[in-house]
């Protein structure tokens, strides 16, 4: 958590440097109409594995598999509501790209290794909070969808000379949300910029077993008005 919030501090600082530096015009911006596309780095919690039958009488197992940092990329269509113009909704796709995690021991006495894999397709409807006066606009807001999550692994354990080995690719399609803060930044009359911090979870269903992601996402983004 503490990694977490020092490289969001970070990010929101050089980020706002830079962008204030951008040269802007006195114009009003454009219609209430907008598109984007944003990038940036994702720090993953530990994806979380659960499994157990409580209705059989079995307490529930679990484990927690850390994953490596990987990166995001998306496009986004908004739309900031006139009469309440301190409110836009959004229609968001975000890909989430692969975040590796792997493993070699010893497990009940045999040696154990594998490594994976875990990436999505995010579909999500934000709502946004935002102060619309002046150049720049912060804002706060949610976002409900859905994840379409893919985990690859390749198992291998040896025990007594023997060799097994055991792949699996596993699909799910799940509920979604995330809690979105950021900043909004004015360039031009039909042109901004975004700086946005996003904490996104979703759980799905891998043959026998529960997996709980959940991502920190920091985005930088352009945005088109019109």
């Amino acid at each position: 958590m503490k990694r977490t919030c020092r490289t969001l501090v970070v990010f929101i600082l050089s980020a706002f440097l830079f962008l204030t530096t951008a040269p802007v015009t006195s114009a009003q911006m454009a219609g209430p109409f907008y598109v984007g596309v944003f990038g940036g780095f994702v720090m993953p919690d530990d994806l979380r594995w659960e499994w157990g039958y409580d209705e059989w009488g079995y307490d529930h197992w679990g484990y927690d598999e850390r994953l490596d940092d990987s990166w995001a990329a998306g496009v986004k269509v908004g739309y900031i509501i006139p009469p309440v113009n301190y409110l836009a909704v959004e229609l968001e796709y975000t890909y989430l790209a692969k975040q590796d995690y792997d493993y070699a021991g010893f497990y009940g006495g045999e040696r154990y290794s594998y490594n994976g894999n875990f990436s999505a397709h995010n579909l999500m409807t934000n709502l946004l909070f935002r102060y619309p006066p002046g150049k720049i606009h912060p804002y706060v807001g949610f976002g409900i969808g859905l994840s379409r999550a893919t985990i690859e692994e390749n198992d291998i354990s040896e025990s007594n000379g023997e060799v097994l080995s055991y792949h699996l690719d596993e699909d799910d399609t799940a509920f979604a949300s995330q809690f979105i803060i950021g900043m909004n930044f004015e360039i031009m009359a039909n042109l901004s910029a975004d700086i946005t911090y996003k904490y996104f979870y979703s759980e799905y269903e891998i043959e026998d077993w529960d997996a709980e992601a959940n991502n920190h996402m920091f985005t930088l983004g352009v945005n088109y008005h019109f």
